[in-house]
């Protein structure tokens, strides 16, 4: 069922199957909304840090909170996206959400050694 919502940008109305008290219309909304929130970036570094052998699968590892299994990886601060620590579900759950940046701060560039040579 589609309901009414109000733009909170432009004041447009729109039909639409869901929505929040910050729905953006489909004119206002940037395409890539999601991909420039930091929590999805840093996530992001951290899926391509794993395929590149830079960190470890987290269940290899026990949750620093509480030495239980760990099942992921967990951000305190996403402007820092490769400062992760392993942790359980529960324990992930109890620290609460991650500290979100600034909107006009870039994320940090992770850093990387150089090669010996090079």
């Amino acid at each position: 069922m589609l309901k009414k919502f109000i733009c909170t940008k432009c004041g447009g109305v729109e039909a639409v199957p869901g929505g929040s008290a910050y729905f953006l219309c489909s004119a206002c909304k940037p395409a890539d909304h999601y991909t420039l929130k930091p929590a999805y970036l840093a996530h992001k570094a951290v899926a391509k840090a794993r395929r590149a052998g830079l960190l470890d699968d987290p269940r290899e590892h026990s949750c620093t909170d509480c030495g239980e299994a760990a099942i992921g990886y967990d951000h305190r601060d996403y402007s820092k996206p490769l400062e992760v620590e392993p942790v359980c579900r529960r324990c992930n759950s109890a620290r609460g959400p991650a500290k979100q940046p600034r909107i006009d701060a870039p994320l940090a560039e992770p850093k990387t050694e150089a090669k010996e040579g090079a």
